[in-house]
């Protein structure tokens, strides 16, 4: 029996589809025309891989599973939790896939709790989180109340004052769906350019009808939210945003049909802050905690701090502040302006801060690759 031998990296295609037949009647030999179920049905491709040393990851893994294939991984409508799955170490387990098609060997790396989109208009796969696995993180996940999110690469807006609105955009989901189509995508291309011209800035509002687990309703809007901003940052506006807030279940007009309510509204918004710019200090030699409580007792917008800033092994340390730090702005600013700063430290792995607006409360949050401080 002849031995199939597959050269590291190299994709082995064995077409599974049925061969073309020939036959002779008489001195004439006739043959069936058209394409063979494979070249219609690109993902049917029979495929058999041994992955090299050097591919680390799933996403390294299927960008060389689907190469030369006629499809590609997507880069725009990604769900927002993607970068859990492309992130993972690729398992030894899967580093010899095959026999199999296409479709399976994607659908094994990625695992059960992930779906397989596939765009065979523009031939690009990728993938969403199932139902179940969504229902999961959501019970596990945000807390089922209205929350503000900021992300630390936002622009400085300098204060609290409410921003005048200019425009508001609407964009409306279908039920349990975070997904953004083309049209979509021509309304806010047209915000984008508005934004630009005036130099606006953006925020966003998310929200879901009252129907279903009242813990999703939160996770849900923040997903809207996500998908938007992650448009924005694609097309070169992410610093643009000022503010990406998930609403859940708490829409203005709760009369209104259900398909109304499930949206995320746009709006281009001015920054006419004219007040004192409020500075925050941070003293030489004090700890993270010790300065972030600091400046929440400073607040009028915030007063209670929650900090979670654990090390590897599990355990909550307080991160030292060498030099002395002053940074203006709101206290969001401020935060973010931190945040940024511990980010270029070699220990810090993670750091985020999440602000609640209903129970005033800052949640501060992240991991450091070294313990430092006493354990509490």
């Amino acid at each position: 029996m002849r031995n199939t031998i597959i050269t590291t990296a190299c994709l082995a295609l064995l077409y599974s589809g049925t061969a073309i037949s020939d036959s002779k009647i008489g001195r004439y030999t006739t043959s069936d025309s058209g394409a063979t179920f494979v070249q219609q049905n690109l993902l049917a491709t029979e495929v058999k891989i041994d992955f090299p040393s050097q591919v680390e990851t799933i996403k390294q893994a299927m960008d060389l599973l689907l190469a030369r294939s006629g499809y590609r991984l997507s880069e725009i409508d990604l769900d927002p939790h993607i970068n859990y799955l492309f992130d993972q170490p690729l398992p030894d387990v899967h580093r010899h896939v095959g026999p199999m098609t296409l479709r399976e060997a994607l659908q094994t790396l990625a695992g059960q709790v992930w779906v397989l989109d596939i765009n065979p208009l523009a031939r690009t796969v990728s993938f969403h989180l199932s139902d179940e696995q969504f229902r999961k993180l959501a019970h596990g996940g945000v807390k089922n109340k209205p929350v503000l999110f900021f992300e630390a690469n936002n622009a400085s807006w300098g204060c609290d004052k409410p921003h005048p609105i200019h425009h508001k955009l609407p964009i409306y989901f279908a039920p349990n769906s975070f997904r953004l189509d083309y049209r979509d995508h021509q309304k806010i291309d047209l915000l984008i350019k508005k934004a630009k011209a005036e130099d606006l800035g953006i925020v966003i509002k998310s929200y879901t009808d009252p129907s279903g687990p009242t813990e999703m309703h939160v996770t849900m809007s923040k997903a809207r939210g996500d998908a938007i901003v992650s448009y924005l940052k694609d097309q070169g506006v992410g610093p643009k945003v000022v503010a990406n807030e998930a609403l859940g279940a708490t829409h203005p007009d709760l009369d209104q049909p259900y398909s109304l309510q499930r949206v995320s509204e746009i709006s281009l918004v001015s920054n006419e802050c004219t007040v004192h710019v409020p500075l925050w200090a941070v003293e030489a030699n004090s700890t993270l905690e010790e300065a972030v409580f600091k400046w929440v007792s400073q607040s009028e917008t915030y007063k209670n701090l929650v900090y979670e800033v654990r090390n590897q092994a599990g355990f909550k340390v307080n991160v030292i502040l060498n030099s002395e730090l002053v940074f203006e702005g709101s206290i969001q600013d401020a935060m973010r302006d931190l945040i940024r700063n511990l980010r270029s430290r070699p220990e810090i792995a993670s750091m985020k801060a999440t602000f609640y607006q209903g129970d005033k409360t800052i949640l501060l949050e992240g991991v450091v690759n070294t313990e430092l401080g006493d354990k509490k």
